[in-house]
Formats: structure tokens, sequence, C-alpha cells
């Protein structure tokens, strides 16, 4: 199945693709070119592609861009919204909530200086009152398995990288 498809503008964008095949990660940035011109899109993946952002906000949006008709489908499940687009395949936009994961010490190494046994955790762990995050943390975990690659959608900025980072490398890891 081919399709075409019209652009009305220029733009080239860095686009970061994470792949996993027989739980190896790889990691492939493209650059994108559309151009004002007639563009074959062919479909390439049978499964879909999972995108990753920041907040709610920046999910609808992306999902509203990037779906053909402009009006992705909303599916909430176990309270966390996503959104499902579709171009030339799926397209699953899912958010997260900020910060989803924090660095802990070791308890036992309290009052201890300098702190070496820093690591990531998910922040239901460590922090009162996120224990929602942990339903977040589950269904983000539940579409990555069923994606054929994900991309990384968070702020360009060092907070969003390392929201990303850390959504990719552990919530991802299936």
């Amino acid at each position: 199945m081919e399709e075409t498809f019209n652009f009305n503008f220029f733009q080239t964008f860095p686009v970061l693709i994470i792949t996993k095949e027989k739980n190896v990660h790889r990691a492939y940035v493209y650059f994108v070119e559309i151009k004002k011109s007639r563009s074959k899109c062919v479909p390439a993946l049978e499964k879909f592609t999972l995108i990753v952002t920041e907040k709610p906000d920046a999910a609808a949006r992306i999902a509203s861009a990037l779906d053909r008709e402009g009006k992705p489908k909303r599916v909430l499940e176990r309270g966390v919204p996503y959104y499902e687009s579709t171009r030339d395949k799926k397209i699953v936009v899912v958010p997260a909530l900020g910060h989803l994961y924090t660095v802990a010490g070791n308890p036992k190494e309290r009052g201890r200086y300098p702190v070496f046994g820093l690591r990531w955790v998910p922040k239901y762990e460590v922090e009162r009152g996120t224990t929602h995050i942990r339903t977040w943390l589950q269904v983000i975990s539940k579409l990555s398995k069923e994606a054929e690659s994900i991309i990384d959608a968070c702020d360009y900025d060092i907070e969003g990288s390392i929201i990303g980072y850390c959504i990719i490398k552990y919530a991802c890891q299936n």
C-alpha cells in the first residue's frame, strides 16, 4: 500500500528513533526534510511507533500534528491518557508527568559524605503522595512492549532529556 501526501511547507528537523531487537536497543538520529512537493510515504513497520512526551499538553499537540486528519483518538487507560494517530502507520503518543524517576541513595549510607551510592528509582518509591506515578509507568511500559520503535519527544533541554532518557531506559526496557 502506497500513499501520496502533499506538503505545503519546508522544514528540516532531527528525529531520534530507538528500536529494540532481541533485547538490544539501537538509537538512530535522522534529519528529516519535508519539501513543498509530492512525497511518497510507504508504511515500513507492522507495529506502531511510540512517542514519549514530557507533559499531556505536548502529547495532544504532537498527536494532532501527526494525525492524517488532525484529530487523534484519545484513549484513557487506568486514568492515563494517550493518543493514537494514523499517518502511513499507527503512532501512539504517551505523555509523562514530568519527572517519573528520581535519584535516591542507599538508606544505610545516610549521614556519610561524599555520597557515591546513587541510583535512579521510580519517584513513587521514595516520595510520598506520588503513588499515581506507578500507574503511569505501568501503562508506558505496557505500550512499549507492543511498540516497534520509541521516539523521545521530551523538551530539548537538560531536564527534558533526563525525563525522556529515564523513561526509555527504565520503563521501556522490555
